[in-house]
């Protein structure tokens, strides 16, 4: 096993997992500190590239066979950024009952991703997630109270294993929900629509 960081080839020895079953195993530890040889582990950087070569003696009727498999190495934390608020009402027995608030933001990479919420900072008691890959993300927090101020903190994570959270440099980020009566205000019960769907306008007039 090798890699562009460290191209000397690891050796590494399988072991097959039940007799006669013909499926054989090993790891091999990644390490973004330098390694010696015949250590058990490979030193590899971010956009790396990990190498497997693997060499048959005897494969039966193709006689000796090289293997070789490469996959690639993501050691950076995905990035969040644009991150925004849209109101919404939710529709309850058919009628306009409460907020419902949409937390949009992208990421640098397809990751899954989930954001905490409550009344402030310190007190973020529930949370909403999404269950698309994806980069651009729609996430919707509902029975929300109206005329209140929520915080939220956004949680992403990559196929890779890595992390990353965005709570507004520890101040978490806010959001105060509308009245229950605000003058004019025009509603939808939901952000896109389907083809055969009926679409729940609200009007709120407070005059």
């Amino acid at each position: 096993i090798s890699s562009l960081t460290e191209p000397n080839e690891e050796p590494t020895t399988l072991t097959e997992t039940a007799a006669h079953s013909g499926v054989f195993t090993g790891l091999v530890q990644l390490s973004d500190i330098p390694t010696g040889f015949n250590d058990g582990a490979v030193m590899i950087a971010d956009n790396d590239q990990v190498t497997i070569r693997y060499q048959d003696a005897d494969a039966g009727p193709w006689g000796p066979v090289n293997l070789v498999k490469t996959v690639p190495i993501d050691c950076e934390p995905p990035i969040i950024d644009n991150v925004s608020v849209e109101f919404i009402y939710q529709r309850i027995n058919m009628q306009p009952s409460m907020y419902a608030a949409l937390i949009r933001f992208t990421t640098k990479e397809h990751t899954f991703a989930s954001v905490m919420y409550g009344y402030d900072c310190i007190n973020l008691w529930s949370n909403a997630s999404d269950t698309v890959d994806s980069d651009n993300h729609l996430i919707l927090l509902r029975d929300l109270d109206d005329n209140t101020t929520y915080s939220f903190t956004i949680h992403v994570g990559d196929i890779a294993g890595n992390y990353a959270m965005d709570d507004n440099n520890g101040e978490c980020h806010q959001f105060v929900t509308p009245p229950a009566c605000e003058h004019d205000n025009i509603s939808f019960d939901t952000v896109i629509y389907g083809c055969q769907m009926g679409v729940m306008v609200s009007m709120h007039d407070c005059a």
